[in-house]
């Protein structure tokens, strides 16, 4: 708390941006409730930074990777999703997975996988986490650069969750790359399928 808010550079750093109003940080506060505070400030024109600020200030190093994969399966429509969470804090990989549903096609389980990675890292209290995917499609939606009609709700969750980090990140790797999460959720959804 004391590096990013308290010295007398971070001091200096926050007096240069733009906020509506003044944060004003109580002694004893833990990051997450100063995350809550700041969600709620808006900083002012010409930054171009219309959503919470502090992503964009927060230099965390405790960030967390999460891998995520979905497996589909067509004539069930059910979807099994899988994350593998990693990083600096972590002793060891934290892997999960869950079963979903009326999952009406690929894009759809992919979506849904992301959105409940998230709210597990909400769970497991990360405040720094870097989300990535083997779906092209998927990342260019949440990033906004496309849109994909059958996974605008989702996308929105996802949008509205993105909100309780400090700082997230979406990005696209190769699926040779994705291979765990990829091995987990078929895993899974071969598990699965013995009980539907």
């Amino acid at each position: 708390m004391h590096c990013f808010f308290n010295c007398q550079y971070a001091k200096n750093v926050w007096d240069l941006i733009p906020l509506s109003k003044a944060v004003h940080l109580a002694a004893g506060m833990i990051f997450p409730e100063v995350v809550v505070k700041f969600r709620r400030v808006i900083c002012l024109p010409p930054s171009g930074i219309s959503l919470n600020i502090l992503p964009w200030i927060n230099l965390d190093n405790d960030q967390v990777t999460c891998k995520t994969d979905a497996a589909w399966h067509k004539e069930k429509l059910v979807a099994e999703l899988g994350w593998v969470f990693s990083g600096p804090r972590l002793e060891s990989p934290i892997k999960g997975s869950m079963c979903e549903a009326s999952i009406g096609s690929p894009l759809v389980a992919e979506a849904s996988a992301v959105r409940s990675a998230m709210c597990m890292a909400i769970n497991l209290e990360f405040s720094s986490l870097e989300v990535l995917s083997d779906n092209l499609t998927l990342i260019r939606a949440i990033s906004g650069i496309t849109q994909a009609k059958e996974i605008i709700g989702i996308v929105k969750d996802i949008r509205s969750i993105s909100t309780e980090f400090a700082s997230i990140s979406f990005a696209h790797i190769s699926r040779s790359l994705n291979v765990e999460a990829d091995n987990l959720a078929k895993e899974s959804l071969r598990f699965s399928y013995l009980l539907y």
